[in-house]
C-alpha cells in the first residue's frame, strides 16, 4: 500500500489505541490496566525487522501494556495491518513472533488486520511438520471486508467508524474497477455521512480530530468543490453541536481545501489557456480559486463580492486578492484591497 495509507493507519492505531483494542480484541481490553499507560516500541520493532531482513512493511506496531491482575507485570501486542496479498504471510508473522520473544523473553499476542480488497485472503495459521516435529502457530486475524456495515454504523466505538470508512473505500474502488471510473459523488456522500455520525456521537476533541483525518484520507476526493463542501460541513456541525474546540482542525482543513482548489483552478485555467491564450486561461483559473476561497471563508457574504472581482482583468490584482484570502484577511480588508487596487 502507498506510504500515504501507511501513515493513515499508523496514526489511527496510535491516536485511537484504546478504541482500536476494544473494537478488535474486547477480551484483551478487559484485562488491560490503561491507567498505567502503554508504550509503542517502534524503534525496537524496526530493529527486529532489520534483523529479520524482511524489507519494507506496511504497518507494524509493537505495544507494551500492563495487566490488571498483576500476575504478569507487562506484556506485548504485535499489531500488523496487511494491505496486500502475500503468499508467505503466516511465516512472516511467526518470524516476528519468535524474534520478539527472543528480544524481550515474553511471548507477544499477534494481531493482524487485513485491509486488502481480496476476498478469501485471511490466513491465520503457520504450520511446520517435519519428521515428527510439529508446530502450529495461530494468530488473531480480522478482515475489514467481513464486517457488517449496519453493525459498524450502529456501534458507539469510535474505531468502528474508521473501519466503516475503509470498507466503504474498498467498495468504491471495487465499483470503479467494474464501471471503469471512480464515483466521487458516492465517496463524497459516504464521507459526509460519517462526519455527521462522528459529531452526533459526541466524541472528545482528540478523537474527532483523529477520526476526521482517517476518514478524510480513506475516502479521498480530488474534486475541489466537493472538498469545499466537506469543510463547510465541518463548520456548520461545529456551530450546531457547539464544539468550538474544532477551530484548529477547521482552519487546517479549510486552508488545505482552498490551496487544493487554487491549484486545481490554475491547472484548469492553463489547460484552457492553450486554446484561448495563456493569460486568459490563468485569469480564469485564479477566478475559480477566488470564488472557492470566498465561499470557504465567508460563505454567502463572500460570494456577494465575487461578481465585482470577476470583472477584473489584471492578473496581478487577482493574484493579490488570492493571497489575501489565503492569509485569512477579513472580508472588509479584501473589499478595501479590491477598492485600492482599482
Amino acid at each position: 500500500m502507498p506510504a500515504y495509507f501507511d501513515k493513515l493507519w499508523k496514526d489511527a492505531v496510535e491516536n485511537l489505541f484504546p478504541s482500536f483494542l476494544l473494537f478488535f480484541a474486547a477480551d484483551l481490553y478487559k484485562e488491560i490496566d490503561l491507567d498505567r499507560g502503554y508504550d509503542f516500541l517502534d524503534q525496537e520493532l524496526s530493529q527486529i525487522a532489520l534483523e529479520a531482513e524482511e524489507g519494507r512493511r506496511y504497518v507494524d506496531k509493537l505495544v507494551k501494556l500492563y495487566l490488571l491482575d498483576g500476575e504478569e507485570e507487562w506484556f506485548l501486542i504485535h499489531i500488523e495491518i496487511q494491505g496486500y496479498y502475500e503468499k508467505d504471510f503466516p511465516q512472516r508473522v511467526f518470524t516476528y513472533f519468535y524474534r520478539i520473544y527472543d528480544r524481550f523473553k515474553r511471548y507477544p499476542v499477534s494481531l493482524v488486520i487485513f485491509t486488502d480488497p481480496r476476498k478469501g485472503f485471511k490466513p491465520d495459521t503457520h504450520r511446520i511438520d517435519r519428521y515428527g516435529c510439529e508446530l502450529i502457530f495461530k494468530y488473531r486475524a480480522y478482515k475489514i471486508l467481513e464486517y457488517n456495515e449496519e453493525e459498524l454504523e450502529a456501534s458507539t466505538n469510535p474505531f468502528a467508524l474508521a473501519v466503516l470508512a475503509w470498507k466503504l473505500a474498498l467498495q468504491a474502488k471495487n465499483d470503479a474497477s467494474l464501471l471503469g471510473f471512480l464515483d466521487e459523488e458516492k465517496i463524497f456522500s459516504f464521507k459526509r455521512k460519517l462526519i455527521r455520525l462522528m459529531f452526533e456521537r459526541g466524541y472528545g476533541r482528540n478523537v474527532i480530530i483523529s477520526l476526521f483525518r482517517f476518514i478524510d484520507g480513506a475516502l479521498y476526493v480530488t474534486d475541489a468543490s466537493r472538498k469545499a463542501l466537506i469543510y463547510r460541513e465541518l463548520s456548520s456541525l461545529q456551530e450546531e453541536k457547539k464544539m468550538p474546540y474544532l477551530s484548529s482542525i477547521e482552519r487546517e482543513a479549510m486552508e488545505k481545501g482552498f490551496k487544493d482548489g487554487k491549484q486545481q483552478g490554475i491547472q484548469q485555467g492553463i489547460q484552457q489557456g492553450m486554446q484561448q491564450g495563456m493569460q486568459q486561461g490563468i485569469r480564469e483559473g485564479l477566478l475559480k480559486a477566488i470564488e472557492l476561497g470566498l465561499e470557504l471563508r465567508f460563505g454567502e457574504e463572500g460570494l456577494k463580492i465575487y461578481p465585482k472581482i470577476k470583472k477584473i482583468e489584471e492578473i496581478d490584482i487577482l493574484e493579490t486578492i488570492t493571497e489575501a484570502i489565503m492569509t485569512g484577511e477579513k472580508i472588509e480588508d479584501i473589499q478595501k484591497l479590491y477598492q485600492e487596487e482599482r
